[in-house]
C-alpha cells in the first residue's frame, strides 16, 4: 500500500481552516492541524492558508514563533515544502503595503501591493476567475483578495490572473514554495484536482498543471 503524504496546516485563528483540512482529507492527505504552541512539524507538507490583514497575521506568527519553525522546517529537510494559500501566499514575500509597511517572511523576494482601485472597479477581486498556467492552460478558480504579489523574480510565476486591465502573479513555484492567490478548497473539482497534484508539480514538471 502507497504511504500516504503527511500534511500540516498551520491555523493562524483568523479563519475557518477546516475547508481545507478536509479538501487534503479527499486529497488521501494524512493531514493534521498545526496549533500556535506546536513544535512538531514532521510533515512531507506545510499548508499556510488566511484570509485577512496582513499585518494581524504576521503579529501573531512572530508571537508564537511560528516564522522561526518555518524556517527551521525548510533548512531540515531537503525534499519538504511549504504551499501558501491567498494571505499565506502574500505572507511569504518580504514586505506588504496594506494598512501602512509591513514586514512579512522574507521566503521570497517581492511585495504585496493593493490591486487596482479606480471609479468603477473595487480593489476586492472576488468569485470565480481564470488562471492562464505556463502550458497555456486555463482553469478557473475562487478568489478573494483585495491585495496581489509582485515578485521580483518573474521566473518563479507559473500563473496569471486578470483584474481590470492589471495582470497579476495568481500562482507561483520555486524548489521550496508552492503558492496560490486563489482557493483551491473553494474551486471545487478543478480546485481539489490542483491540490491533489501539487507533491508531482513540486518533484517533477513545476509548469505540469
Amino acid at each position: 500500500m502507497k504511504k500516504k503524504l503527511s500534511v500540516g496546516i498551520i491555523d493562524l485563528e483568523r479563519n475557518n481552516i477546516f475547508s481545507i483540512y478536509h479538501a487534503c482529507k479527499l486529497c488521501g492527505y494524512k493531514t493534521s492541524i498545526i496549533k500556535k504552541n506546536d513544535k512538531n512539524y514532521n510533515y512531507d507538507f506545510i499548508i499556510l492558508p488566511g484570509v485577512g490583514a496582513f499585518k494581524g497575521a504576521m503579529s501573531f506568527i512572530k508571537k508564537h514563533n511560528i516564522d522561526k519553525e518555518l524556517k527551521n522546517f525548510l533548512k531540515r529537510n531537503e525534499s519538504r515544502f511549504i504551499y501558501g494559500i491567498c494571505l499565506g501566499m502574500q505572507l511569504m514575500f518580504e514586505k506588504s503595503f496594506e494598512m501602512g509597511k509591513n514586514q512579512g517572511l522574507s521566503f521570497l523576494k517581492g511585495m504585496v501591493k493593493e490591486l487596482p482601485n479606480k471609479k468603477n472597479l473595487s480593489s476586492l477581486n472576488i468569485g470565480w476567475k481564470s488562471v492562464n498556467f505556463k502550458r497555456k492552460q486555463k482553469k478557473n478558480f475562487y478568489f478573494v483578495h483585495s491585495f496581489f504579489c509582485e515578485p521580483t523574480e518573474k521566473k518563479i510565476i507559473i500563473g496569471s490572473s486578470v483584474f481590470g486591465k492589471k495582470i497579476f502573479c495568481s500562482a507561483l513555484k520555486t524548489d521550496k514554495i508552492i503558492a496560490t492567490q486563489f482557493h483551491p478548497e473553494k474551486s471545487g473539482i478543478d480546485g481539489l484536482k490542483f491540490l491533489k497534484k501539487i507533491p508531482s508539480i513540486m518533484k517533477k514538471d513545476k509548469y505540469a498543471i
